[in-house]
């Protein structure tokens, strides 16, 4: 009787699971139910067959295998081939692979993913069926030309699967290298190196006889690359089978230069390098490419074992270019105990002390940097030139200031040394004064210990400054001022530039340096080689409206003006009033009740007035009426490539360009802000048909120009007649003060303005 399919399945299954071979004898002789699906019984054979290649049971893959798993219509299906192929290494089963070879199956394909069963054994280190392998005949050694075998085993240092391979034909291939890194087996031992197991594979290598001089990664030897990774075991191994030692690779470095800067992992190991090398007549103090001597780069390093071996092959610690002492010095770190065992090493070799470099930098210089104060003193001790300066100038007063971040009390400990030997606080150059090292805020007590030792206070550096044009808001306390001014500083002293501490104090809006200096009487009006006073800096800045209060209230002068005809009034325009004019009426407001209304028709830099920067700002329009009111010049309206001035496109606009044109305003330069043809017409209907009257207006402002109120006033005219001349008809009455100019709680006010 025949077996149902899920009867068949589940019986062969286990049979095959349990190694059961009669079992499986049977079923397979058994009729299984003819509506099978053919598909399902192959993958169930398929299935079978996998498990009996993992359980390495060869009868029973040869009653289930048939080449219908792994051929379909006559052709091999690759992926098939591969799987049966990954199952039997993965097994290590030998006779399972070559069952397969014998049915058909490929070691090896190259379409689309390419596979090989060689490969694939070294890479799981498969060696019994690598070994099978190897005695197939005519199976090729050097399958992937990119990927040399020899190098797979290399680079995972698995000896067993490397000395197969060199005990057949692959030996061959020894030297080739792979196409990624231009890598020999040798090469990837190296590159890849974690330990003994991969020294045990170079060594069957070179045993082998791989070229242990040959050239890999386009640009080194294997001896020298070593070194370069930090690995004097396989440095010394390669040393003792006579590797060439003179090579040199980029940086043009030899191979003492690589041990010497590369020694971290082994030092012992790496001084007895180093002893090879120069017990066979290697120079030990032959500069490398760039300059450096192997002490240098031994010192750089921090390796104390190859210092001693240099030491003892008698190097020399002064030798040019080498700097041993002041590379030593600039390698301190927070952990000083090597640095320090090499310095002594150095120092009892005769190093000298006051070695510089190109920028005249001393060993004692760097000390003063590291804040050392051991150092500094053993250096001194040792005759170190307290006096040198570096080619700037700076001395090492100005190094031991360089990273004290606030610590005056450590600072004037190692100042206090330099004083006892005579140092002076003094510079020759002008542009490196000590004050430019000092922390922003330095306490008082430390400040005169500066002073009483020669710091300069009344003229620093080239641009003759003194000490108050060098204060910040970080620094500034009165008790501080008053120790300035104590000892005589000028707080109206110019520099190089003309500018005094207030204007420098309003340049950088030093807030409580310039409310003092005002508070105690400073001259706010010195104006510098350009013509500016404190005013006119502070002008340049945005929103500040205190500092200006203060300066104007303390009688700033707004009528004077810089070497280019400017008064503060055209630098506070030209830099302050923007789109953002709804944050800076205050300002403006503030500015024009005190003293520079009269300036409101003198064009700045930018050529623009005050009229016609506000003109484009929707958020301006009370104060444009204003202006108006004041009876501004309007006869430069901007016209060229402009946008229409927003007055021009409100609901009020036949209003608005009325009441310009009566004030003075070109009618031309008008028409340009017009955008509707009816718009022109009804203008030029207006002008044409002004009345006498108002024509009359028109001119007598014109002729009046600003002040007009005062002016109307002082002719007596009746009350309506000056009202007219003032355009009170025209221009609601809250616009002809600046007080609450810009509140819109008068509602009939607020829908006009809006």
């Amino acid at each position: 009787m025949a077996l149902s399919l899920d009867d068949f399945s589940s019986r062969l299954k286990s049979a095959v699971k349990a190694n059961d071979e009669n079992g499986v004898k049977e079923l397979m002789d058994q009729q299984v139910a003819t509506y099978a699906p053919v598909d399902k019984l192959k993958a169930l054979k398929t299935e079978c067959c996998v498990d009996a290649l993992t359980n390495r049971n060869l009868s029973i893959v040869n009653l289930v295998f048939t080449k219908e798993l792994v051929f379909d219509a006559g052709a091999l299906n690759l992926y098939k081939n591969v799987k049966f192929m990954n199952v039997a290494i993965a097994s290590d089963y030998a006779d399972g692979v070559h069952f397969l070879h014998s049915q058909g199956l490929l070691l090896e394909h190259l379409e689309g993913m390419p596979w090989n069963a060689l490969y694939r054994c070294v890479e799981f280190n498969k060696v019994e069926v690598l070994k099978y392998l190897l005695t197939v005949p005519g199976i090729d050694m050097n399958p992937n030309k990119d990927e040399p075998l020899l190098t797979l085993p290399a680079r995972q240092g698995n000896l067993r699967c490397l000395n197969i391979l060199l005990d057949s034909n692959a030996k061959h291939y020894i030297n080739n290298k792979n196409k990624m890194d231009a890598l020999s087996a040798l090469g990837c031992c190296i590159r890849y190196y974690k330990g003994s197991e991969h020294l045990d594979c170079l060594k069957a290598l070179t045993n082998a006889g791989a070229d242990i001089d040959a050239v890999i990664l386009n640009r080194t030897t294997p001896l020298l690359y070593a070194a370069e990774e930090d690995l004097p075991d396989v440095v010394l191994f390669l040393l003792n089978q006579g590797a060439n030692r003179t090579p040199r690779v980029y940086g043009d470095h030899k191979l003492l230069h690589l041990l010497c800067k590369y020694s971290e992992k082994s030092p012992d190991v790496s001084r007895e390098c180093v002893k090879n090398l120069i017990d066979s007549g290697a120079d030990a103090n032959e500069p490398s490419g760039c300059g450096e001597t192997p002490v240098l780069l031994a010192v750089i390093s921090g390796s104390v074992e190859i210092i001693k071996e240099l030491l003892k092959a008698g190097c020399d610690v002064n030798k040019p270019n080498g700097e041993s002492l002041r590379a030593s010095v600039r390698q301190l770190s927070d952990d000083m105990t090597v640095e320090k065992v090499i310095l002594k090493m150095l120092l009892d070799a005769g190093a000298d002390v006051n070695l510089f470099d190109e920028d005249g930098v001393t060993p004692l210089m760097l000390a003063a940097q590291q804040r050392d104060v051991e150092l500094i003193e053993l250096f001194i001790s040792l005759g170190a030139a307290v006096h040198a300066c570096d080619v700037s100038g700076r001395s090492v007063c100005h190094y031991s200031l360089a990273r004290a971040y606030g610590d005056t009390i450590k600072s004037k400990e190692l100042l206090e040394i330099f004083v006892k030997e005579g140092v002076s606080f003094a510079t020759s150059n002008p542009d490196v004064t000590l004050w430019h090292w000092i922390d922003p805020t330095p306490d008082i007590e430390f400040l005169k210990f500066l002073v009483n030792n020669g710091l300069e206070v009344h003229k620093i550096g080239s641009r003759e400054e003194n000490i108050l044009h060098c204060l910040n808001h970080e620094n500034f306390t009165e008790a501080l001022m008053e120790y300035l001014l104590g000892i005589g500083v000028d707080i109206n002293q110019q520099d190089k530039y003309g500018d005094t501490p207030l204007i420098s104090a309003a340049s950088d809006m030093k807030l409580d340096l310039l409310k003092y200096l005002v508070n105690i009487g400073c001259d706010m009006n010195i104006q510098n080689h350009e013509g500016q006073t404190a005013l006119m800096v502070l002008g340049q800045g945005h929103n500040y409206l205190e500092l200006l209060e203060i300066l104007l209230k303390a009688g700033a002068d707004t009528n004077l003006r810089d070497v280019k005809g400017q008064t503060f009034f055209q630098y506070y325009t030209a830099n302050n009033i923007s789109y953002q004019f709804e944050n800076q009426h205050k300002e403006l407001e503030f500015l024009l009740q005190n003293g520079c209304l009269p300036f409101i028709d003198i064009p700045n830099q930018d050529g623009d007035t005050l009229f016609t920067k506000v003109l484009s700002d929707i958020d301006a329009f009370p104060m444009l009426w204003f202006l108006i009111t004041e009876n501004c010049s309007l006869k430069n309206l901007p016209t060229t490539n402009c946008s229409i001035a927003p007055i021009f496109m409100t609901t009020d606009r036949v209003q608005n360009y009325e009441i310009f044109y009566e004030s003075g305003a070109p009618r031309d330069q008008i028409k340009q802000h017009l955008f509707e043809e009816k718009s022109v017409e009804n203008f030029d209907h207006f002008c044409n048909n002004l009345s006498l009257k108002s024509t009359c207006r028109r001119t007598i402002r014109g002729q009046l120009g600003l002040g007009i109120k005062e002016k109307v006033t002082k002719l007596n005219l009746p009350i309506a007649l000056q009202d007219f001349m003032l355009l009170k008809d025209r221009i609601p009455s809250k616009c002809f003060s600046l007080i609450g100019l810009f509140k819109r709680d008068d509602s009939k006010f607020k829908l006009w303005y809006e």
